[in-house]
């Protein structure tokens, strides 16, 4: 028997490394009965995560695990788990003693010879291989195609304010690639070699960012990338305090990258659902509030995607969008025809600009984080609450 070597990657910065020296040729019975009893109480809501079930005889490491075509370990498709509770429940499997009759169980059976896990967020110094790797991640984007969809406030949104309204119809006639996560700290000191943070960690999103460190950490990035950018007049440098009476032009067809319009934005977020928020009409789902995230920032990709794979959505970091947020803004949306095509509201003189998503200080209801809420901030201002996401435009 030749071993195996595999990976499994639950999230960017978390990572468990088992090698395979065989496979049991079949599941014990007492494995299986003990799966169907744990997904059997997962889907009537009696559990949050398979780590709640633990006790003198603990769920098996093979009863929630499989190896896939590529010889890479997954979580069973039928445990329907969070990504923060799949990495809680296996961070305790690997380490915890309460979980070492599994591990021994398993051992002497020969299907592995070797266990790792790697917390990459906590360590100081990181190998420029696993450097290299989490930047590579950090950066993943994912490719959204050109649509239609409702802007503005559903109609049975009870909390929704005017500003939300009129719902009206929305086309985005280009396809863009959208960044899955937020940017993170390690990701921004990579491309600016500063850091802004007030709670430090590689895989917080990057926070304290006005609009214009945003743009031009977008700049930047389409620079090393022998991208063409999307912003024009901009100076190489800001340092701390921002420049009044600065002309800055928007080609938001250019191949670099830039932020999302606020159609962009909310287009992304609702791409594929219905809900009040990004996937769910339950924010702690997809997102942090206050309620979750207890007053501190949280790491990054710690809830659930959205349908097209996108992380943080709502909750977390307000995000900044190219929209300038003027006193018309704050009134609602200006429709003048039946259909909107590719709405953008840009103006070099207006010193407000739109950000979407609340943060992780919103209140239990989630009010400001729903995927309509909207609202302004002056493009210098420099808050703990706002962060960014980055996309590009998909050229036809």
């Amino acid at each position: 028997m030749n071993p195996i070597a595999s990976v499994y990657t639950l999230e960017i910065f978390f990572e468990y490394r088992i090698r395979w020296q065989t496979r049991l040729d079949q599941e014990p019975a007492s494995w299986k009965n003990e799966r169907k009893e744990c997904l059997s109480m997962l889907a009537n809501g009696l559990i949050e995560d398979v780590f709640s079930l633990s006790s003198d005889d603990p769920i098996l490491f093979f009863s929630l695990f499989q190896l896939d075509s590529h010889q890479n370990l997954r979580v069973h498709t039928d445990c329907a788990l969070s990504s923060a509770g799949r990495h809680e429940w296996v961070y305790h499997l690997l380490t915890s003693g309460r979980t070492t009759e599994s591990c021994r169980i398993l051992w002497e059976a020969g299907c592995f010879d070797s266990l790792f896990f790697q917390h990459y967020d906590a360590c100081d110094v990181l190998r420029e291989e696993e450097e290299r790797s989490l930047l590579l991640r950090s950066a993943a984007m994912t490719e959204i195609p050109s649509g239609r969809f409702w802007m503005g406030a559903l109609e049975r949104d009870e909390r929704a304010l005017h500003r939300e309204g009129p719902r009206h119809e929305v086309e985005i006639t280009h396809s863009l690639l959208c960044g899955r996560y937020m940017v993170n700290q390690m990701f921004w000191e990579d491309v600016m070699g500063y850091s802004l943070h007030l709670f430090s960690g590689r895989a917080k999103p990057a926070s304290k960012v006005n609009w214009f460190d945003a743009i031009l950490f977008c700049n930047r990035l389409s620079e090393r990338e022998g991208l063409s950018v999307c912003y024009h007049g901009l100076p190489k440098e800001f340092g701390y305090q921002w420049q009044r009476n600065i002309q800055i032009d928007l080609n938001p067809k250019a191949s670099g990258y830039r932020l999302p319009t606020e159609a962009e934005w909310e287009y992304i977020s609702k791409r594929g659902n219905q809900n009040l928020f990004s996937g769910s009409d339950v924010l702690e789902e997809v997102g942090w509030g206050l309620q979750g995230s207890k007053g501190t920032l949280m790491n990054i990709a710690q809830k659930r995607a959205n349908p097209s794979g996108i992380y943080d959505m709502n909750g977390l970091l307000s995000e900044w969008c190219n929209d300038s947020w003027t006193a018309k803004s704050a009134k609602g949306y200006f429709v003048r025809d039946e259909r909107a095509t590719d709405p953008l509201v840009w103006s070099s003189s207006q010193r407000d600009r739109v950000h979407r998503g609340g943060n992780f200080l919103a209140e239990k209801s989630g009010k400001i984080c729903r995927n309509s809420a909207r609202t302004g901030a002056r493009e210098e201002k420099r808050s703990l609450l706002h962060g960014f996401r980055m996309v590009r435009t998909v050229s036809s």
